[in-house]
């Protein structure tokens, strides 16, 4: 249990969607900008949390829990791995295949 902070309020925050990727920088010409904006974005909601103004597509590798994954059974990440990260050096299963993600 947390202790009481009437002036620190904590909230849970949680996702279901894949979070804890490693970029992969070694080709820097795969890094890719998008100046276009997704259909729904609109200049009255500039910080909305499901459309964008613009994107940057990078390649990344998902990092397993056992690599990268919660704080002590929370919902709290842990620490991150020290960058950069050599999958080769980690045990199998460490980092995912290499894949796009946008950012």
């Amino acid at each position: 249990p947390l202790p009481y902070r009437p002036l620190a309020v904590d909230y849970e925050i949680s996702t279901r969607e894949a979070w804890s990727f490693a970029l992969d920088l070694s080709d820097l010409g795969a890094l890719r900008f998008e100046p276009l904006a997704s259909p729904g974005w609109a200049e009255s909601l500039p910080f909305s949390t499901s459309e964008y103004p613009f994107s940057v597509r990078v390649p990344a590798r998902l990092l397993s829990n056992a690599t990268w994954g919660y704080w002590r059974g929370t919902n709290i990440t842990a620490q991150p791995p020290a960058s950069p990260i050599d999958c080769d050096a980690l045990p199998s299963g460490a980092c995912g295949p290499l894949e796009q993600i946008r950012l």
